[in-house]
């Protein structure tokens, strides 16, 4: 059985520019001779499952040739992934993890491997990944998620993959491009099947020509 979504109203705020005359000039005599580069980002969401009595799960080409720009890994119950109404499938659960890893051509991304304890209430570094991923680390705004909520249904893994970390900020960062690969390791075997959401920006451009 699966849900509905029905959107009653919808607003979309746009803001408008107007330049003076001598700034459209420039830019049309810079558009003349040279092409005008936006930077985009591409999104996807890519899941795998992780059965019942699993207690090491490798993924081994999740994404093969262009390499994304940043990755947020979760895990939630595989019935509240299809749909069942009596789960939320905005619950991420811990479920017992002892080591993320996440590797480009063999190459870990991190300096080391998430390693959280989360029966000892040991997992302040994949927390802050949540704070850093998102480039929000010593900033003002925040995910608003705490350290106790975060073991509890908002366990989110953020990894910015570009060379120096912000991701979130519009420019262009060198593409990477090869065979990315998840390991997941559980202090217990899983007692029921899971489903690991992965979702993924890329960045991109679009490039519009001179206007002859």
């Amino acid at each position: 059985m699966t849900g509905k979504v029905q959107i009653l109203s919808m607003l979309m705020w746009v803001r408008k520019v107007r330049p003076t005359a001598t700034v459209l000039n420039a830019i049309n005599q810079r558009l003349n001779t040279e092409t005008a580069k936006y930077p985009l980002r591409r999104v996807e969401v890519k899941t795998f499952t992780i059965a019942t009595g699993t207690q090491s799960k490798i993924e081994d080409h999740l994404f093969q040739g262009q390499m994304p720009k940043r990755i947020v890994v979760g895990l939630v119950g595989n019935e509240a992934f299809n749909g069942i109404p009596a789960a939320n499938p905005f619950n991420f659960q811990n479920i017992d993890v002892k080591k993320l890893e996440v590797s480009i051509n063999g190459e870990s991304v991190m300096s080391r491997p998430y390693e959280p304890d989360f029966a000892n209430n040991m997992y302040l570094r994949s927390y802050l990944s949540l704070y850093q991923g998102l480039g929000k680390l010593g900033y003002d705004w925040a995910p608003d998620v705490t350290l106790g909520e975060y073991k509890n249904g908002y366990t989110l893994w953020c990894i910015d993959f570009t060379k120096d970390q912000e991701a979130q900020l519009d420019r262009f960062h060198l593409i990477q491009t090869g065979n990315l690969r998840i390991e997941l390791q559980f202090a217990n075997a899983l007692r029921r099947t899971f489903n690991c959401v992965v979702y993924v920006e890329f960045g991109n451009q679009q490039t519009e020509r001179s206007q002859h």
